[in-house]
């Protein structure tokens, strides 16, 4: 059991060029090691940030892609929007000219209820005459009349405008 060989023998029989050749391999191999790895490292964080890139690159591509559809559907909804503005602009004009139209038949209707007003009060006048004679009354009577005669004219003058 003495044949074996302890590291402490194994070592104490080596020449100092030996140990410095040893020394000089260890070391080149831990730094071969430390290399390789490096590189591999390397190596990978590259490839995790091209795929980021990748990643980011789709990403913006999406985003450019929403932003020219949200643009788009801006443009289609600012068009509607104009279309409907002079939609509303149109049907303001229509409804303000149908107004205007309502009021002036009103005043039309108002205008022709007056006059046969008028001209009935004035053939109560004329049918009074024969009763009253021409005394003060049938003077008041007689102003009335011119009176209601004019404002016909008047309102006569108003009813040749209705039509336009």
């Amino acid at each position: 059991m003495d044949d074996e060989i302890t590291f402490d023998d194994w070592f104490n029989s080596l020449s100092m060029v030996k140990v410095w050749a040893l020394l000089v391999s260890v070391v080149t191999v831990l730094s071969a090691l430390a290399t390789a790895g490096f590189w591999f490292g390397q190596k990978f964080s590259e490839n995790q940030s091209a795929m980021q890139i990748t990643s980011l690159q789709t990403q913006v591509q999406l985003l450019e892609a929403n932003y020219q559809s949200a643009s788009s559907s801006l443009e289609q909804w600012r068009g509607a929007y104009k279309n409907l503005e002079n939609e509303m602009t149109q049907r303001n004009g229509q409804i303000s000219q149908l107004s205007s139209q309502l009021s002036r038949q009103n005043n039309c209707v108002f205008i022709q209820s007056q006059i046969r007003l008028n001209k009935n009060r004035m053939d109560s006048i004329d049918n009074s005459f024969s009763f009253v004679g021409d005394g003060p009354y049938g003077q008041r009577l007689r102003q009335e009349r011119n009176e209601l005669n004019q404002e016909n004219a008047r309102y006569q003058e108003q009813l040749g405008r209705c039509g336009g």
